[in-house]
């Protein structure tokens, strides 16, 4: 008798190992299209971020190049793939910056109105370029370059500017030469350091000489862009400059037509061991007028100057700076009338400090500073390592010097010695939030200790405190908090002081005073201003007990692709209040008729005149009951005038 024989099992056992070798499948087809697919987007997405910091590190270079400045720019070098649980990423991939090795320029017949600045132009320092190289695992991404304020991208053959150079415009020219050794490479973030270690210079003038037109030859890695960028011809591009023909693929040779050219040097380290050159110091001092100890101005001699603080010594008629390794000190220059001897207000001072192995000091703020109702501009001053060095102090009517000495720290022996320096602040505040204090605390002594580190206004207030332990030798970094209140902010300055037992350090923040329930007159285009075509409108602020007429001409240069600043700038940009006629600042020219940004027709900033004393007391009368009334508009575009709280 046969038997039966059951084969569910098997059926069973072959459904599983299908299934299985389906999801293996799957899995399979997912790692060789999806996950490259989406590492491809987020490398994609990546470079656009870099692209980004490579704008803000090419615009930190060029203010580099026309005011000193110190500070570092985030790179976020390599990009992160998303986390998987089942599939497998490569590794994540990284991105590289580094400046090349230092590269020679050249200055032909350019005849300086200064000779100190001669000096350079006749044997001109090397440069260097900027590069960034990403090693992406699916996208095949550009190398980007900056060369003298152009930035550009590099595929292969193809090259796309990304921003356009900076370093002729017009009849003016401004030379910054790169210095140091920069070379990282990481998947993370990194931050590049920019400082400028040499000039900025004055401006001063230059012109060919007999032997011919000026011609600069400067290193490059794309002729090609720069011929796009200047024109090969007089009648390209811009006016008065043309690329002349050159068989050298790693230089390129600017030519300046026979006109007369303002002129700005400077020397900007990127990364670490910039070699500063002395002669733009020197430059700087001898093209903006004197360099007599106690201030006398050149030029013009509008204006005298003299220095003064605490830590200032004028005995013997010459002055002198005297602080210790660690130590700040307020400086103060007064600017007074030639003439008459009355304190200037209102004149911008340009401070600047000496570079070199000898003697180094740092300012803990800005460094052009505009002097006060008694004339006087304040800066303070860090020693920070024993040596001689000096200060400058740069107005409209010359440079003047004040010799500096750092004394080395004489540390107590057996004992902490708690050293405090202010980073950076988050100001300008407004009234209600929080001021931060960053704060470098280190113990310089021989032996471990606890001190407590303060945050004090200048009425003597404690605004915060923090209890800081540290080994001998031993630093960290604290943040101090200071939680305003409605009644701390205010118009001026505020000087805020951070201090350990042994030392102290004061830095000048702002405290923003409340505007709620303030009111103001707002003015922004109906529509996008075109290329060639202009605002002309009239209105009438009507407060009530007093009425206002305003009328805005805004005419855009004749010539280029855009209107405002993106083409060829503006003809006209005048606003006339209550029969006084302001000349507006560019930017709001093109927030107003280019970005559809509302711009405050009341407030001072939005004007580049000085007397702007009209536009107070009609701000202080304007309320919610003030109307517009008596709009007209006969211009290509109108205005959308409105009242609102600001």
């Amino acid at each position: 008798m046969s038997r039966r024989v059951d084969e569910r099992a098997v059926t069973v056992q072959i459904g599983a190992v299908l299934l299985l070798a389906i999801l293996v499948s799957a899995l399979a087809l997912y790692q060789v299209t999806a996950v490259p697919d989406q590492n491809h987007e987020t490398e994609f997405t990546h470079n656009e971020r870099v692209t980004g910091e490579l704008v803000e590190l090419r615009d930190t270079i060029r203010n580099a190049g026309s005011e000193r400045l110190e500070r570092g720019v985030p790179m976020t070098l390599g990009a992160q793939y998303q986390t998987r649980t089942v599939a497998i990423n490569p590794p994540a991939p990284s991105g590289r910056i580094s400046t090349s090795e230092p590269r020679p320029v050249t200055i032909e017949n350019a005849d300086a109105s200064d000779s100190e600045i001669q000096t350079i132009l006749d044997d001109p320092p090397t440069t260097r370029l900027l590069t960034y190289e990403p090693r992406y695992n699916e996208y095949r991404g550009p190398t980007t370059r900056i060369e003298h304020s152009l930035l550009y991208n590099e595929f292969g053959e193809a090259n796309v500017t990304l921003e356009e150079q900076t370093m002729i415009d017009d009849d003016s020219v401004t030379l910054v030469f790169l210095e140091g050794d920069l070379s990282r490479s990481t998947t993370g973030t990194v931050s590049v350091d920019v400082e400028t270690i040499g000039g900025p210079t004055g401006e001063s003038t230059f012109k060919s000489n007999e032997s011919g037109n000026v011609t600069i030859t400067l290193p490059t890695d794309s002729p090609e862009r720069w011929e796009v960028a200047l024109g090969t011809t007089f009648e390209e591009s811009r006016e008065n400059t043309r690329i002349q023909p050159d068989d050298d693929r790693g230089n390129v040779t600017i030519e300046l037509a026979n006109e007369t050219y303002t002129l700005r040097l400077a020397q900007v380290s990127v990364g670490d061991d910039g070699e500063p050159d002395e002669r733009f110091d020197a430059a700087r001092a001898s093209g903006s007028g004197s360099e007599s100890g106690t201030g006398s101005g050149s030029g013009d001699d509008a204006f005298t100057t003299q220095w003064s603080g605490e830590a200032v010594n004028t005995d013997g008629g010459e002055s002198e700076l005297r602080l210790e390794e660690g130590q700040s000190e307020t400086v103060d220059l007064t600017v007074r009338d030639s003439e008459t001897n009355d304190p200037i207000t209102n004149v911008w001072v340009d401070f600047a400090r000496q570079s070199g192995e000898d003697g180094a000091v740092s300012f803990t703020e800005d460094t052009q500073i505009e002097t006060d109702d008694e004339g006087t501009a304040s800066i303070d001053v860090r020693g920070d390592s024993a040596g001689e060095t000096v200060l400058f102090a740069s107005t409209a009517s010359g440079t003047v010097r004040l010799p500096v000495t750092v004394e080395p720290i004489d540390l107590p022996a057996d004992e902490p010695y708690f050293d405090v320096q202010i980073i950076e602040t988050n100001t300008p505040v407004p009234e209600g939030e929080s001021l931060t204090v960053d704060v470098a605390v280190e113990n310089l002594g021989e032996q471990p200790g606890t001190q407590t580190i303060r945050l004090t206004t200048e009425d003597g207030t404690e605004r915060d405190s923090q209890d800081v332990e540290l080994e001998a030798g031993e630093g960290e970094t604290i943040v101090l908090e200071w939680a305003t209140q409605s009644g701390d902010g205010s118009e001026s300055d505020q000087l805020l002081e951070v201090e350990s037992d042994d030392t102290g350090e004061t830095v000048s923040v702002r405290i923003e005073p409340s505007t709620a329930g303030a009111y103001s007159v707002f003015a922004v285009g109906d529509q996008t201003l075109g290329n060639n075509e202009n605002i002309d409108s009239t209105f009438t602020i009507d407060m009530g007990d007093r009425t206002v007429d305003v009328a805005v001409s805004l005419v855009d240069q004749s010539g280029g692709g855009s209107a405002g600043s993106n083409g060829k700038g503006w003809q006209t940009k005048q606003v006339t209040i209550d029969g006084t006629v302001l000349e507006l600042e560019t930017a709001a020219a093109d927030d107003i008729a280019v970005n559809s940004q509302p711009r405050n027709l009341l407030n001072e900033s939005t004007y580049t005149d000085e007397d702007v004393s009209t536009l107070a007391g009609i701000r202080d009368d304007v309320d919610s009951a003030t109307i517009i009334r008596d709009e007209q508009h006969f211009g290509s575009a109108g205005l959308a005038i409105t009242v609102e709280e600001y």
